[in-house]
């Protein structure tokens, strides 16, 4: 008699799919991540003339977001020594008393034994406005305006929570003014695979006066239907060209499986048992055909 060595196995696999698909499809959702402000990337060319000299954009104008971070990438191309130098508290570009823990300010740069290209980063950590930046040995001739632009910061709290298929959970929007002023529109969005599942801000628009800050509710309601797992459901919040998201996660328990209540009414749990058993009864009946079979 030979015996059967593989539909035990494949019994099992399938048993396993069915019962770990709804957590194999939450691990397998797309993970919002955490917005941050953006990174501005600026590259200027030192000549004791200007920068970028040679180009047709002499002493460029940067334009920034206020808590956006610099990313420069400084180069020494007239054999000179440089130093670049953002005047924040507009004491002049000569002057380095303060450098860098006021004035964001780079390491020397080009001439005699310092390196021709530096790399410098800095937060944008103060207020929105026009300022000067500057080479502070050559700050007559090489200087620029940095324009720091408002925006706004969106964040939501909780992060995550957990309800139950039919209930609902709510959750904190908080806008903070970063010199910016206006009102901030509210939108939320819902995943597709997350059916029954609604998200609803109150207010829908947040006004915000320079400095200030403002708050909205996110009210994420599910169904009995909705299928269990965990759901990101996003916010966006715009005004202008300005726009940021948050991200809140919310995991569903006791919602559909494969089509079926998990848990529920006496019908919902034989539907649900039926759904596990048919498919697992139909294997042993091939298997118990392939065995005879065999023996044959």
């Amino acid at each position: 008699m030979t015996k059967p060595r593989f539909a035990p196995i494949v019994a099992l696999a399938l048993l396993i799919g069915i019962l770990g698909g709804g957590s194999l499809f939450s691990a397998l959702l797309p993970v919002v991540p955490r917005v941050h402000a953006a990174t501005d990337s600026v590259f200027l060319k030192g000549y004791f003339q200007a920068w970028n000299f040679t180009s047709t954009n002499m002493n460029p104008t940067i334009t920034v977001h206020q808590d956006d971070t610099v990313s420069l990438t400084l180069q020494s191309l007239d054999g000179s020594t440089h130093q670049f130098l953002v005047d924040v508290d507009r004491d002049g570009g000569s002057l380095t008393d303060d450098c860098p823990s006021i004035d964001p300010c780079s390491s020397l740069f080009g001439g005699t034994g310092l390196p021709a290209m530096t790399h410098y980063n800095f937060p944008v950590n103060f207020a929105a406005g026009n300022y000067t930046y500057y080479c502070t040995i050559h700050f007559t001739s090489m200087l620029g305006t940095f324009q720091v632009l408002p925006d706004f910061s969106i964040s939501a709290s909780p992060t995550a929570a957990g309800v139950v298929a039919g209930g609902s959970s709510n959750f904190s929007v908080s806008l903070a003014s970063l010199g910016f002023s206006g009102t901030v529109g509210l939108t939320s969005s819902v995943p597709s695979p997350a059916t029954g599942v609604t998200a609803s801000l109150t207010p829908s628009s947040v006004p915000l006066t320079s400095g200030g800050t403002g708050s909205s509710v996110l009210k994420v309601s599910t169904s009995v239907s909705s299928p269990s797992g965990s759901f990101f459901i996003t916010v966006t919040g715009t005004a202008g060209q300005l726009s940021h998201t948050a991200g809140v996660m919310v995991t569903i328990t006791g919602g559909v499986l494969g089509g079926f209540a998990q848990a529920g009414s006496t019908l919902q749990l034989v539907l649900a048992w039926a759904w596990v058993a048919v498919p697992l009864v139909a294997i042993l009946i091939l298997s118990v055909a392939f065995t005879r079979r065999r023996k044959i």
